[in-house]
């Protein structure tokens, strides 16, 4: 396919081509058989020649998310809104999903998340699971270790908060139902302040999983673009990472090592 590809893209270079230039009509670029980064890649290899024009629409408004820099700036879109605000009926009538026709038929009993995978599925935040689950399959062992290592680091952090002074004085309290209630609360949000970028990063190189910031910083750039990790600054203006998940669902991470391999 590459030889062709240049091919094509060495014929259409050619101030001979300008008279007959290729114009080449594409309903939905971000449909199923070309999502990949690949699939992309070649395409605004296309677009960027002189004389190949690229007319296309698109349907998710996150496309861009899979659009390198170098892409972006081959791709050179000039942009038009031409939602037309119709429902996707007629278009998902023909797609090949159980869970998609049940919908279509008013099922509204169709669970759109894994609850039935987890191990305490009562205690966790389903919803940010089942997006972690979907987007670990799509990860390398690399990303997913590093992951794993911030699990770890604040599930520590919460159970050093739980051993402090502050906690022991909140159990001391009347109402044992407050205070405990209180107590989870407060070493949750100690724990909440994140590992230090810096730290993370020793971390991951002693264990072979990144050999430098910059390569660390795209393992978790999926993450950070999914909302299951933060980025924040720590009072002396180093950088802090965290998980925006509660204790349950960090501790489900780590046990359930079928479904978060």
């Amino acid at each position: 396919m590459l030889k062709r590809l240049d091919l094509i893209v060495e014929y259409f270079s050619r101030s001979a081509a300008a008279g007959s230039p290729l114009y080449i009509l594409l309903n939905c670029i971000d449909g199923k058989n070309f999502r990949t980064a690949r699939a992309q890649a070649v395409l605004a290899r296309l677009a960027a020649v002189p004389h190949i024009h690229l007319v296309a629409t698109m349907d998710h408004i996150n496309l861009p998310l899979l659009w390198s820099q170098t892409d972006v700036t081959r791709f050179s879109w000039l942009w038009e809104d031409c939602t037309t605000l119709e429902p996707y009926s007629v278009e998902a009538g023909y797609a090949h999903s159980h869970l998609l026709q049940q919908i279509l038929a008013g099922n509204t009993s169709a669970q759109l998340v894994d609850r039935h995978l987890f191990i305490n599925a009562a205690d966790v935040d389903v919803v940010a699971l089942t997006r972690l689950r979907h987007l670990m399959v799509s990860l390398t062992q690399n990303a997913r270790s590093i992951f794993r290592l911030l699990v770890e680091y604040q599930l520590q952090a919460i159970e050093e908060a739980e051993d402090g002074p502050q906690t022991k004085s909140l159990k001391k309290t009347n109402n044992a139902k407050k205070s405990q209630k209180t107590s989870n609360t407060a070493t949750e949000n100690a724990a909440a302040k994140g590992m230090p970028l810096e730290e993370l990063y020793w971390r991951c190189r002693d264990a072979f999983l990144a050999s430098n910031e910059v390569t660390l910083r795209a393992q978790l750039t999926e993450f950070k673009d999914h909302k299951l990790i933060k980025f924040s600054k720590n009072n002396d203006g180093s950088e802090l990472v965290s998980i925006p998940l509660d204790r349950a669902s960090l501790k489900e991470i780590l046990d359930n090592k079928d479904v978060f391999a």
